[in-house]
């Protein structure tokens, strides 16, 4: 396989380093564990597929698309959290506008654009990219974007690289009904609701049963044959049109479309920029000076 593209869930990867590094702060008390964390991640990312180019997305805006049609979209997020830990997630903002500085210095392509998730830029991307892309994220929505030139590793909690070959193997089902299985387990992550009662395994049995993955289909089953828990709340979902409504915020061929030239910032290096940055925010207090050249250095083979 030829040097391909690595694409990174920029805003999943830094949560998932400012909810497990709680070491980084500055003898000031300037914590910069989400930043530095990626750093070193991706760093270790660059070493283990030495791809072509790297590409990193980040949230800076909620999504205008899918609020429009859900306002309550995301809402009830980070309710149910330590104290420690939310003071950790405030700093996600700061965090990614650094990032967005010094990240360039180190040869990688940023891309943000207003009002668009990271998910939907990283669509765009994949769906209009000429090189193989190994994606790299933990959300399960982008295993709609695995196909024969896009690979989706999942580093945690069990790393697994999901390809075209073992997508259906990994699944446990055929690729073609993902989104339907999605649709009607819902997504409590993002505050989209699924049939109660439905999760992946049932919604399987339910596409079984009715012999298809249409909603017509399966409300005719329901009304004719169903005797399980679920019917009447199934039955509903599909005639208050969640079915679609679902879809319409899941399907990352619906999200909007972005202009690849705004939404990237092309890197310009500048290796010794990068390090004065992190001396300026006095990462040398908590990282030895040699640890950050390592890190640093992880970067010099990127195009």
């Amino acid at each position: 396989m030829s040097r391909g593209n690595l694409v990174i869930d920029g805003t999943q990867i830094l949560m998932a380093n400012l909810a497990v590094n709680d070491e980084d702060y500055t003898n000031d008390m300037e914590y910069y564990g989400g930043m530095m964390g990626l750093i070193r991640q991706v760093g270790g990312f660059i070493n283990m597929f030495n791809p072509y180019a790297v590409y990193i997305a980040f949230d800076t805006d909620k999504s205008k698309h899918r609020l429009a049609i859900h306002p309550e979209y995301k809402a009830g997020r980070q309710i149910d959290i330590a104290d420690d830990l939310r003071a950790r997630f405030a700093h996600r903002h700061l965090h990614t506008t650094y990032l967005k500085t010094i990240l360039p210095m180190l040869g990688v392509n940023v891309m943000t654009y207003p009002d668009v998730e990271a998910d939907d830029i990283i669509a765009n991307f994949i769906r209009k990219s000429k090189r193989f892309n190994t994606l790299i994220s933990t959300d399960k929505d982008f295993i709609q974007l695995v196909g024969p030139n896009t690979r989706l590793y999942r580093p945690i909690p069990k790393p697994v690289m999901i390809t075209n070959d073992n997508i259906n193997e990994v699944l446990g089902f055929h690729k073609d009904i993902y989104l339907h299985v999605r649709t009607l387990e819902g997504d409590k992550s993002d505050n989209i609701q699924g049939v109660k009662g439905i999760g992946a395994k049932t919604a399987l049995k339910v596409f079984d049963l009715a012999g298809s993955c249409d909603p017509l289909a399966i409300k005719d089953w329901a009304n004719t044959e169903c005797k399980f828990v679920y019917k009447d709340e199934l039955i509903r979902f599909i005639d208050e049109n969640r079915w679609d409504f679902n879809q319409s915020l899941m399907d990352l061929t619906r999200g909007p479309d972005v202009d690849l030239s705004v939404a990237i910032e092309p890197p310009e290096r500048d290796y010794q920029g990068a390090y004065d940055f992190l001396l300026e925010l006095k990462i040398d207090d908590f990282m030895m000076e040699e640890d950050m050249h390592r890190v640093l250095t992880c970067y010099d083979d990127l195009k």
